[in-house]
């Protein structure tokens, strides 16, 4: 059947070969207020590549969803009550608000959190690398540092090759490697009886306070991370102030 002008059913219609219209209008469903088209199919010209399936719209911009040829457009909210599935890698989601582009991306190794450049909403992701998951080891990597505003609590290791900031509180239960210097505009507090330790060569040198005196100590040759030997080059009495230095001192200037 060939249709150039409405056709208005109020029944069940059966067609045994194919219902297209005259010219490049649309076949739809709508209700009984001309114009209000909810349901319709409309090609713009002969080609596929302008063809659309329009929702709850008279027209592409008014519509709640289109489907054009490998696209789907979406005007409103989307809900989703079971997974959605996304079955390659590569960019999944893509966030295009203001300027810049937000890409959820996965290849095989790896899940990032990646942008565009700016003014480049719809292009590929930039050099950045914000935010990137293992996916064997589920380590995540802030590639370009992190600024925390409250409290830090990291209960395993931690390594930051870049930079941290931190204006709240910060716990830490596990180890913390940092690849740079470390920078404090306040009192640096351990609670630790060995409070610091600086590993250079074959020994580690440890400075350690046991609640009643200071001790400068010194690891075995070999053993930088193990525990103190028994040399006690020096140490400093907290009740009294007395120095001790238990080996011998050899002093290069003079001595008052």
């Amino acid at each position: 059947a060939v249709m150039s002008k409405t056709l208005t059913d109020g029944g069940v219609s059966l067609f045994t070969g194919a219902v297209r219209a005259n010219q490049y209008l649309d076949i739809g469903y709508q209700n009984n207020v001309a114009g209000n088209r909810q349901i319709s199919f409309y090609s713009g010209s002969n080609t596929t590549a302008t063809s659309t399936i329009t929702v709850s719209g008279a027209t592409a911009a008014a519509s709640a969803m289109t489907v054009a040829a490998n696209t789907i457009n979406l005007n409103g909210t989307v809900a989703v009550s079971k997974t959605m599935s996304i079955g390659s890698d590569g960019n999944a989601l893509r966030f295009n608000g203001g300027t810049t582009g937000f890409i959820h991306r996965k290849d095989a190794n790896s899940y990032y959190m990646l942008v565009t450049a700016s003014g480049d909403a719809d292009g590929s992701f930039n050099a950045l690398r914000p935010l990137t998951i293992s996916l064997s080891t589920g380590i995540v990597t802030l590639g370009n540092g992190a600024k925390v505003t409250g409290n830090f609590e990291v209960t395993g290791a931690a390594n930051i090759g870049s930079s941290l900031s931190v204006s709240g509180d910060t716990a830490l239960t596990g180890k913390l490697a940092v690849g740079d210097s470390i920078t404090s505009t306040g009192e640096v507090i351990s609670t630790s009886m060995n409070g610091f330790r600086i590993v250079s060569g074959k020994y580690g040198v440890i400075q350690r306070f046991d609640g009643g005196s200071y001790y400068i100590l010194l690891t075995a040759s070999g053993k930088p991370y193990d525990a103190y030997n028994t040399l006690r080059p020096f140490s400093i009495n907290a009740v009294n102030g007395d120095v001790t230095m238990g080996h011998n001192l050899y002093v290069g200037g003079s001595l008052y």
